[in-house]
Order: C-alpha cells, then sequence, then structure tokens
C-alpha cells in the first residue's frame, strides 16, 4: 500500500505539459519521422538502383 501512496505523492510533483506544448511536440515528432522515412526511402531506392545496374 506504501507503494501506491509513494507513488501518488511522486505524480503530484511532476510537471505535465500543456496542450499547446503536446501539439508543438506532437508535430516535430511526427514531421521528423516523415523526413528521416524520405531519406531512408531515398537511399534504399538509390541503392538499389545502383546494385541493380552493378549486377548487369
Amino acid at each position: 500500500m506504501s507503494f501506491l501512496r509513494e507513488t501518488r505523492a511522486e505524480l503530484k510533483k511532476v510537471v505535465w505539459p500543456s496542450w499547446g506544448e503536446v501539439r508543438t511536440l506532437t508535430a516535430i515528432v511526427v514531421l521528423t519521422m516523415v523526413g528521416i522515412g524520405t531519406i531512408l526511402w531515398g537511399t534504399d531506392g538509390l541503392l538499389s538502383l545502383l546494385v541493380g545496374l552493378a549486377l548487369r
């Protein structure tokens, strides 16, 4: 039972972000994922093309 009390006490100390911060940080994460995904997709396509040309 002390574990639950201690957990509740610790959660009261947490400074939760505002909804504006949550939206901004979520947008940054999504844009970063799209950017990295695009880079990986392009790199994969280029390397596939180069390997295909090398194996002809």
